[in-house]
């Protein structure tokens, strides 16, 4: 799996621009047993739903969750990326499911990625948070903080009721009491019905050179990617992003990893064609191997 992903960062063309290193988080230890396990979707057609679940190896606790759409990218969006786990409990795969947000007789399948490693020095551990509103709107967005002492180390979202008719379009750092991720979503196109949104902050002890990269994608009306690389001996295990000039019209497809390079990727293409510019911020979660 890794051979095709490093295959398809090969001809993607990239741009990564503005890198900027946020704050470093105190160390405790690096990732023991740090790997990546990828799980595809049974159903690999035209069907208009695909649904991945991706375990860690026995043992082992996931910290971070990406995904790959394969074949047609540009009516698909991802509309669960779910750790499991809980406040007690060490989360150990993720369900990831995908919906057509317009009808295509094209096929297409999800891969599911997710981060592993072996126990850390404290436990890591799940906290979700609900959307306020979980009812009919165009907008929803919710936000889940890990305790003041520990740190994100990756993130996950899951949409109810919307069935491809919304898309996330940001999935970042929040910025309050304490560590977190905000997610935001927009529907593709006006439907009546209610659809809830629920973040997911997976959480744990500072780990050895922990950052969060920052670059960028080129800014026009193409679909586009972006790169970031973690320095030294660091490795991605997680990738967030927001839309800029989109407003639900654009999905991320791909949010691919490999360890040999040390690079993140993510692509996103307009779910229709978009006629005026738009770009992603991309963040990269980097740590010691």
């Amino acid at each position: 799996m890794f051979s095709r992903f490093i295959a398809r960062l090969a001809v993607l063309v990239l741009a990564a621009t503005g890198l900027v290193a946020l704050a470093a988080t105190p160390a405790s230890a690096a990732l023991p047993g740090f790997h990546f396990v990828d799980a595809q979707s049974e159903l690999r057609g035209s069907e208009d739903f695909k649904e991945v679940v991706v375990r860690c190896d026995d043992g082992e606790v996931l910290i971070g969750i990406s995904y790959l759409i394969e074949g047609w990218t540009r009516s698909v969006v991802v509309d669960d990326m779910t750790p499991n786990g809980s406040a007690t409990t060490q989360p150990t795969s993720a369900v990831l499911t995908a919906y057509e947000s317009d009808p295509t007789s094209s096929p297409w399948s999800l891969i599911g990625t997710a981060t592993c490693v072996e126990p850390l020095s404290r436990d890591v551990y799940v906290l979700s948070n609900p959307s306020e509103h979980n009812g009919p709107g165009d907008f929803h967005s919710a936000t889940a903080q890990c305790a003041i002492a520990d740190v994100v180390l990756g993130a996950g979202y899951t949409m109810v009721g919307a069935r491809g008719g919304a898309a996330v379009d940001e999935l970042l750092p929040s910025i309050g009491a304490g560590p977190g991720i905000f997610v935001a979503a927009y529907q593709t196109d006006a439907f009546s019905g209610d659809w809830s949104l629920t973040a997911y902050a997976i959480c744990g002890p500072p780990v050895s050179g922990l950052t969060t990269e920052r670059g960028a994608s080129e800014n026009n009306t193409e679909d586009k990617s972006a790169e970031i690389t973690c320095t030294g001996d660091r490795v991605p295990i997680s990738a967030w992003w927001n839309f800029t000039g989109s407003t639900g019209d654009a999905s991320v497809d791909d949010i691919f990893t490999s360890a040999s390079t040390s690079q993140m990727v993510i692509a996103a293409s307009g779910l229709d064609p978009i006629s005026t510019n738009w770009r992603f911020d991309m963040y990269v979660r980097c740590a010691s191997r």
